[in-house]
């Protein structure tokens, strides 16, 4: 791109110069491969957006700590919220998140720690208890210490689903840019067990609202534009498509219309 840089001094002389400025495009690769694993989310500038930490096919872990790394220029962190797994399959016994550094400093350390996500385990006394103390009757073994020792262990279990959800205010961003929301740092010294991976995410920037013509307004003529693009006979915009789904079809134009007239749309929050 080609700058132009104007200056002026006290006498009114005005000066100039040309620069040729170089962006370079934003990269995010989306990973979702993780036991631990940041899912990519999207939203609008002013808007809040929740980016969950969620485990995949995950042995248990009854204590962690890990960070989180963002864009405080583009994301300010403002709270959490717990996620499906603090119910009673994962039974955390307490969870917090601490910004590190200055105010909104791009970093979050999260940390938790559970009452009894170990497997279940047989004793000597023929019962099963978990690492908390409860216990579960069962039939009593009649075999030594030493032969119950060698029973078959019981399943792995392994659990799926988010811990928590970050808040944050989109603050700023380019519009189709994605910006990366990093996991690091990973630790789980309690138990011995490992998380076999971790997997980022990207959070990206769509700030369309329908208006294809940039008037200010939905009209029928911004789903004329959408409707000419689906066809090939018109240009496509950044925003032609509105439902979000990947491709510009008739749907995106009928949900422009039907905004138009007031009815329920893909474009209502």
């Amino acid at each position: 791109n080609l700058v132009v840089f104007v200056a002026q001094d006290r006498t009114g002389n005005f000066s100039y110069c040309l620069s040729t400025l170089t962006v370079e495009p934003i990269e995010c690769l989306e990973d979702d491969s993780g036991k631990l694993d940041i899912p990519g989310t999207s939203g609008k500038v002013g808007k809040e957006v929740l980016i969950p930490v969620r485990l995949q096919n995950a042995i248990p872990i009854p204590m962690f700590s890990f960070e989180v790394e963002y864009n405080p220029s583009v994301l300010e962190y403002t709270g959490y919220e717990l996620g499906e797994l603090t119910k009673p399959l994962y039974s955390l016994r307490w969870l917090d998140v601490i910004p590190l550094g200055l105010s909104n400093s791009g970093r979050l350390m999260i940390i938790g720690m559970s009452n009894n996500i170990y497997p279940p385990y047989p004793t000597s006394q023929g019962i099963i208890s978990d690492v908390d103390g409860t216990i579960y009757e069962v039939e009593k073994a009649a075999e030594p210490l030493s032969e119950v020792k060698e029973l078959a262990p019981l399943p792995q279990v392994q659990i799926s689903g988010n811990l928590l959800f970050l808040k944050f205010i989109v603050k700023d961003g380019l519009n189709h840019s994605c910006y990366p929301v990093k996991l690091e740092h990973l630790t789980n010294e309690m138990s011995g067990l490992s998380i076999d991976s971790i997997s980022s995410g990207c959070f990206c920037v769509n700030n369309c609202d329908g208006d294809q013509n940039g008037d200010g307004r939905i009209t029928p003529a911004d789903a004329l534009i959408v409707f000419k693009c689906y066809l090939g006979s018109g240009p496509c915009g950044d925003c032609a498509d509105v439902d979000e789904n990947g491709k510009v079809t008739p749907a995106d134009a009928l949900c422009l219309f039907k905004k138009y007239l007031g009815q329920p749309s893909c474009l209502d929050d």
